[in-house]
């Protein structure tokens, strides 16, 4: 079976179990209680959550950075048409 496991006791934190009824059978996961009392679903779904908020805080910095490298091709592109335009003119 799939399971969660806590990085600090190696213990599983939810597992995927296969549970059979009347109707048939399904999956489901089975969360168990941690040490300190804390619903162990809620802290890896806190983790996932964090986890997607820092990966978007870097797929952000990425994106400005790619503006900003567009941005200086840009006017490297001017500078460089600038320059042979004047060195046209000189010669």
């Amino acid at each position: 079976s799939k399971a969660i496991y806590s990085t600090a006791t190696r213990k599983p934190l939810c597992k995927l179990i296969h549970a059979k009824t009347l109707s048939g059978s399904r999956y489901e996961f089975k969360c168990f209680a941690s040490d300190g009392g804390r619903d162990d679903l809620s802290f890896v779904l806190e983790n996932i959550e964090s986890a997607r908020r820092e990966l978007d805080d870097l797929l952000n910095e990425r994106d400005s950075a790619l503006s900003a490298a567009s941005r200086n091709t840009g006017k490297a592109r001017r500078f460089r048409e600038t320059l042979q335009l004047l060195e046209k003119e000189a010669l």
